[in-house]
């Protein structure tokens, strides 16, 4: 009887591994129903599990493994079954074969691949034509296996090119050849893209990147639905890959979209009876297209200029950011807005005087809004709730967030930006640049060039989303600078927030900050730092960019529901230097964003995770939450109604849930009356001089901040004390003493050796207290005292001293 062919996984710290594949509905998820225990691997030895591949037809199937109940990152695997059930490996050992230069073949090979000594380049050939001059042979570099390069005749990368090696096995082996590294060589061009108008008499020039594309062609209309042609205008490509049409006269308000024939097979995704929006437009009808010709300096459509020129965007050190989405913060009729304009850019241009909207963030205290992404998204049909994160054009803003959505939404979206500056907040926009949404306009114009492959070209999907943008491809790289460059300089944003930015390589990371801050030196650069594949933390060190804490976000929550010893917080609490920072100002601290579930939701210990319906300690332990941000050195960030205890019902990931989950509800800010006032007297004393110690700290008052332990597990604290300073000059930052007691229902009492003098509680009671408050609590400490100071904390309580002679009259 022959032997069953088997899946093996090495793992001592897995606890159960599945195989889900193709052969097995996924484990169930392809008929929704995700069972992992129905095909569940068995442990051979110690770290050694097994899963016979019984039933199994031949062929090539997908499959991941399942550890622990969780999907493995990254691409699916592979495996091979041939007619007798047996596992064979039709690459031949070969890892990917790359076009490096149009004369030259790479092949690289797996460590574990035993090449025949005499290979020679009569074992290979170049599919479906190609001449081979010559080749060279050598080792691996750092572990991997052997590499031949093919010497050849001029290649022509418009065509699908396969190597078929003999030798390597019972038959040939045929492999794709991936123009990769043609395309880090060849195709870069530094002339203007998309479209623009030029010369006298005028001409509207349209530029777009297709490097391998054979044909491509401008398809005009006067329509939005494209049935009303103006015109077809065939493009002409220089060496660079960059087709230009040239059509005379000036053309705004019209419509248009490009045809792009290219190499047909495996890996491509040339559509050539599809038009396609333009990737360098400025505005469209829609994610699909048709693009829109538009006279960007046009007025009109609510937007009559900038009235912005004085402002200017707080000090890093000053930030407090708020995540929201253009869509949540006036889709309520709390809002105020009328129903026309709710969930638009105008709508939320048109909150100044109603108290919602940006009244609410300056009445908050915030000074930066970070919205959710805003470029031209995947909502099918239009106008469908989405988050945003499947970005479809990157100069485009989104058309239904417009009230004119045929022309209107340049305008009105630099409407909403102007009265945020007017409201004295700095705009941030969250950005998506490692994947892209449906349509996929970019693989339209070549899918081999814009996204990573593996071997076989399948798409990679490190980001969970489909495919991941091949960011270090140079003309990838400039859609990304050009499109932040035209956000800056025309819409006047502040900075950006960069969705799942370990999958952005980091030689593009560093052209981002370089490009940008030659325009614009304040800009706020903030990173997303992991994805599927790895992590980005610590990466960064010693840049401008700062990185989104999780490490923060999990542990402060860990502690308020007694899950971690209040200890673990004081490194977080000093900047994180002690885990991947070099200085405080590169960690975002957050405990809430768009992802997972509000913190309300999370704190709640309903089974639903409904925190609508909070306890009493449930708000106790958001309040604890919000100090630990507002309280700690770094950039806080709060998420859209975490100051009025907003809940989605339990719903951990709402991105499409419409309307009714994740709307900003104003009337929860009267309900919730206490935890607002709360929010707002921890941002009100961070902003204060009496905060300046913690808003400021460098590395060095991080590190000389002493760490504090009550007499519970659940207690901790920081002792910030000011570096010493000269006599004569101007006084520096007041000491401050910060405890916490995240016990949920014990007291904790902290033994503190304070210096002489009267001391005053400052926070306290989840409020601000001021010097003329009757209800203030003072201590005062006398050089002669032999014992510490006393402070006995209730359950989830927070408290700030400071000297009195050093609290501000104002607070």
């Amino acid at each position: 009887m022959a032997k069953v062919a088997q899946l093996e996984f090495k793992s001592v710290e897995a606890k159960t591994v599945s195989v889900a594949g193709d052969f097995n509905d996924w484990a169930g998820s392809a008929k929704g129903k995700f069972d992992p225990s129905t095909c569940r691997m068995t442990l051979k030895d110690v770290g050694h599990w097994v899963f016979p591949l019984t039933g199994v037809s031949p062929g090539r199937h997908e499959f991941k493994f399942v550890i622990d109940g969780q999907w493995e990152p990254g691409p699916n695997r592979c495996f091979h079954l041939d007619e007798k059930g047996r596992l064979t490996d039709p690459t031949g050992g070969i890892v990917i074969a790359t076009l490096e230069d149009q004369r030259t073949i790479r092949i690289q090979f797996s460590a574990l691949a035993t090449l025949p000594r005499f290979l020679d380049k009569e074992a290979f050939r170049v599919l479906p034509q190609g001449t081979i001059l010559s080749m060279t042979r050598r080792e691996g570099l750092r572990g991997n296996g052997e590499v031949i390069d093919l010497h050849c005749r001029d290649l022509d990368p418009t065509t699908p090119l396969q190597v078929e090696v003999k030798g390597l096995g019972d038959k040939p082996v045929v492999r794709p050849i991936h123009p990769d590294g043609l395309f880090q060589k060849a195709f870069r061009s530094t002339k203007p893209l998309g479209p623009r108008v030029e010369g006298s008499p005028p001409v509207t020039v349209f530029r777009v990147f297709a490097p391998r594309a054979r044909r491509v062609v401008l398809h005009r209309f006067a329509d939005p639905t494209m049935e009303r042609s103006l015109g077809t205008h065939p493009g002409v490509r220089d060496d660079d890959g960059v087709w230009e049409m040239r059509v005379p006269g000036t053309h705004w308000n019209t419509y248009y979209g490009f045809t792009v024939e290219g190499p047909t097979g495996e890996g491509e995704g040339f559509k050539p009876d599809r038009i396609w929006p333009d990737p360098w437009g400025y505005a469209s009808v829609f994610h699909t297209g048709p693009s829109i010709l538009i006279d960007r300096e046009a007025l009109g459509h609510g937007f009559q200029g900038w009235t912005d020129h004085d402002f200017r965007p707080p000090r890093k050190c000053d930030l407090v950011i708020y995540e929201a989405s253009v869509r949540d913060l006036t889709s309520h009729p709390s809002s105020k807005v009328v129903k026309e304009r709710r969930g638009k850019y105008l709508g939320l241009a048109s909150t100044l005087g109603t108290g919602t909207g940006l009244d609410h963030l300056k009445a908050l205290g915030v000074n930066a809004i970070e919205f959710l992404p805003i470029f031209e998204f995947d909502d099918q049909p239009p106008g469908t709730y989405h988050w945003g994160y499947m970005p479809s054009l990157f100069f485009c803003p989104e058309a239904s967030y417009a009230m004119h959505t045929l022309g209107g939404q340049i305008n009105e979206c630099k409407a909403m930006i102007d009265a945020c500056h007017r409201a004295g907040l700095a705009v941030l926009l969250d950005v998506v640049y490692n994947h892209t949404g449906s349509p996929d306009v970019l693989m339209g114009f070549d899918k081999k060039y814009f996204y990573r492959h593996a071997g076989d070209f399948t798409l990679y999907n490190y980001s969970g989303c489909g495919n991941d943008f091949k960011t270090e491809n140079p003309m990838a790289r400039r859609l990304i600078l050009d499109s932040l460059e035209y956000w800056v300089r025309e819409f006047h944003v502040d900075g950006f927030r960069f969705d799942l930015a370990e999958l952005i390589d980091l030689d593009t990371l560093q052209a981002i900050e370089e490009r940008l801050r030659r325009i614009k030196p304040d800009i706020i650069l903030i990173a997303e730092p992991w994805s599927f594949r790895g992590s980005l933390k610590g990466r960064l060190k010693g840049t401008p960019w700062a990185s989104w804490n999780d490490d923060f976000r999990n542990r402060v929550k860990e502690v308020a529901l007694g899950k971690a010893d209040g200890a673990s917080l004081l490194p977080l609490l000093r900047g994180s230097l002690e885990l991947w920072t070099d200085h405080p100002l590169e960690s975002v601290n957050y405990v809430e964003s768009h992802d997972d579930y509000t913190l309300t939701d999370y704190l709640s210990r309903r089974a639903d995770h409904d925190g609508s319906k909070h306890s009493e300690t449930d708000v106790r332990r958001n309040l604890f939450c919000a100090a630990a941000v507002l309280l700690a050195a770094g950039i806080p960030m709060l998420a859209q109604g975490q100051e009025m205890l907003r809940s989605k019902r339990g719903n951990h990931n709402s991105y499409n849930a419409g309307d009714e989950v994740n709307t900003v509800d104003y009337g929860l800010r009267e309900k919730n009356a206490a935890v607002f006032a709360c929010y707002r007297d921890l941002i009100a004393f961070r902003q204060s001089e009496a905060g300046r110690i913690i808003r400021e700290a460098d590395p060095a008052t991080c590190r000389a901040a002493e760490r504090l332990t009550g007499s519970k597990p659940g207690a901790a604290g920081l002792f910030w004390k000011p570096p010493a300073v000269d006599p004569l000059a101007p006084p520096g930052p007041s000491p401050l003493l910060v405890l916490f007691n995240g016990e949920s229902h014990a007291h904790a009492t902290f033994k503190v050796a304070l210096p002489p003098g009267l001391w005053m509680r400052v926070i306290g009671n989840h409020r601000l207290y001021r010097p003329t408050d009757f209800t203030r609590r003072e201590m005062l400490i006398t050089p002669s005292d032999e014992e510490p100071a006393t402070f006995d904390l209730p359950p989830l309580g927070f408290e700030v001293w400071m000297p009195k002679q050093r609290v501000p009259s104002g607070g």
